[in-house]
């Protein structure tokens, strides 16, 4: 029978070699490779008088096949020892931790540690699941050499560790993302002495690209994962779970200087209205503090409109026009009161009665008969009423200082341009043209030979005055 080598054996044998492969190339359980440690200490001076005191500084990470080296029997891992080689990954990779754990990757953990070629390539999977983060992070965290570098987290890593953003049961990591986007408003905060409303009006998707952290963490990865690549989003998502910005919880998408994606035109291509009267609302609001909301729709232009501040943070609705209402002021603010009920006494309000009505108001490009039919007829309504007139009378008496000076309705609207426009300046090619069309048969078939040359002669005399004095 074979004789059973002996632990005097090995160690005599990997002293012989002066490598841990000097042992027969067998499966050995880690007890047994820490007594032959154990025992190579024992005879430290026989080790360092013959000029191998190397030896002393094997583990059992060094010995090839050992069987159980970073999980035992019952499925416990051998962190002690996983942190011990990944402590030697680090020194060869630097001193420095802020600059080694920015860098740190697969490919450090692949490099030889020692003069025995030994690498933490199966340590850092079987321990880690292949994650440097993760090794390193544990080492930190156990090890008082490190203790200084306390404050480091797996997004501080150029490849964080396993299921970092996205978890394993594919829910996003939230809590850690909003860590992240907390360090990067604190440093913005500091670096640049913005207040809060200051940030959230200024900051934009270069500062995604901002260190957040001293070692030099940003948000591109995070945010791409899971704010679809917005800053803003990431901005609002932590105001709404921190405690620490309960003052800030006003804060709407519009309020930043890059609304998030879809903010204005969802996935499926349709205009988020809802918002777009928000801000509407918050922009009449504003202008409200100063005079009439009647005033304010008469008179307000697309400038001011657009430049004038909603809140705190210096909002305006600039882009939301131009996204949702086509650059049209007069459109918002229509979108606006015919669907809220905080402006029902405006819910009759027309295109033609803004100060800038919208583009195509009278020409679509085909001249808009139908609408400036509806005005004439406003028009003649006006002068019934203002006058005591009738029908006949006003169609008799209606003049183009009529179109030009008489208000149509409560917001003061007035026709010159419509008439100008459409009928060229023209009365009564007006007039027959509101009369003809008009939804009451009887008054249809009852002006249906009204001409230019059958309207009274006092009328055509001041028309044509009117024309000459042009």
């Amino acid at each position: 029978m074979a004789r059973k080598d002996s632990l005097t054996d090995y160690v005599n044998a990997v002293i012989a070699a002066q490598h841990p492969d000097g042992i027969p190339k067998k499966k050995r359980e880690l007890a047994f490779i820490e007594e032959l440690i154990v025992t190579l200490h024992r005879n430290e001076h026989e080790l360092r008088a013959r000029g191998v005191d190397h030896l002393l500084q094997l583990q059992p990470y060094d010995f090839k096949g050992t069987m159980h080296l970073w999980r035992d029997d019952v499925g416990e891992l051998n962190l002690a020892l996983a942190r011990h080689l990944t402590k030697r990954v680090v020194r060869a990779a630097g001193e420095d931790m802020t600059c080694v754990v920015p860098v740190i990757t697969e490919a450090d953990f692949t490099k030889q540690v020692n003069r025995y070629g030994t690498t933490a390539t199966s340590m850092l999977r079987r321990v880690y699941g292949g994650s440097p983060a993760d090794a390193v992070v544990d080492l930190i965290d156990s090890d008082p050499d490190f203790v200084a570098w306390r404050d480091v987290r797996p997004y501080d890593f150029c490849k964080g560790g396993l299921n970092m953003w996205i978890k394993k049961d594919g829910t996003p990591n939230h809590s850690l993302a909003r860590e992240l986007t907390h360090n990067l408003v604190s440093t913005l905060k500091e670096e640049r002495t913005w207040t809060m409303e200051t940030l959230i009006a200024s900051i934009s998707t270069a500062d995604m690209k901002h260190a957040a952290t001293r070692y030099g963490a940003t948000l591109s990865g995070m945010a791409q994962s899971i704010y679809r690549d917005s800053v803003a989003e990431a901005v609002i998502d932590l105001i709404a779970h921190d405690d620490r910005y309960t003052a800030y919880r006003d804060v709407r998408p519009y309020d930043f200087a890059r609304a998030p994606n879809k903010t204005w035109v969802r996935k499926d291509g349709t205009k988020n209205y809802n918002l777009a009267r928000e801000l509407t609302h918050a922009v009449l609001s504003a202008l409200l503090k100063h005079r009439p909301l009647m005033d304010v729709i008469a008179h307000v232009n697309f400038e001011e409109f657009c430049t004038t501040p909603v809140n705190r943070y210096g909002t305006t609705a600039s882009g939301m026009l131009q996204m949702v209402y086509n650059d049209s002021h007069a459109h918002a603010i229509m979108d606006l009161v015919t669907h809220d009920k905080r402006y029902a006494q405006c819910s009759d309000v027309r295109p033609f009665d803004f100060n800038c009505a919208p583009r195509h108001t009278w020409c679509t490009p085909d001249k808009n008969h139908p609408l400036a039919r509806e005005a004439t007829g406003l028009l003649l309504h006006a002068l019934q009423r203002d006058n005591g007139w009738n029908l006949d009378t006003a169609v008799v008496e209606v003049t183009l200082p009529s179109f030009e000076s008489v208000p149509i309705d409560k917001y003061g609207t007035t026709l010159g341009g419509m008439l100008s426009i459409i009928y060229n300046s023209s009365p009564g090619t007006a007039v027959r043209d509101y009369l003809r069309h008009h939804p009451d048969p009887v008054i249809r078939e009852r002006y249906a030979t009204l001409t230019h040359n059958t309207m009274p002669v006092g009328v055509r005399k001041r028309h044509n005055a009117m024309l000459r004095g042009r």
